[in-house]
């Protein structure tokens, strides 16, 4: 995915996929995580409304904030997910977001 310089649209969707399709329903918690030149820049509780289950494959959607794609550079994503018991599964996104310095900025 490539955005510019402060938008903050298209919202980031992450298919959550390991050795077999993951189905995140009974998750007790959803976490996305993102890191720009090894700093974070997102650690934000996803809503569950924001997590789409199609059969045994689910989908988190981010909406990105202000500040978060001011910095060009390269954003690594993962989720993380708490299951009963207190049992947490990390997903890795598999590109990363690159975010690019937009016209504007340059003037």
């Amino acid at each position: 995915m490539r955005m510019f310089t402060g938008d903050l649209k298209p919202d980031l969707i992450v298919t959550l996929s390991g050795d077999t399709p993951v189905d995140a329903t009974d998750a007790e918690s959803v976490r996305i995580i993102g890191k720009r030149n090894g700093e974070v820049v997102i650690d934000e509780a996803v809503d569950p409304g924001n997590i789409e289950v199609v059969g045994d494959t689910s989908t988190v959607l981010y909406q990105w904030q202000a500040g978060e794609t001011d910095t060009p550079g390269y954003i690594e994503i993962e989720v993380e997910l708490s299951w009963p018991g207190a049992r947490k599964q990390t997903f890795r996104a598999d590109s990363k977001v690159a975010v690019v310095t937009d016209f504007d900025a340059t003037t």
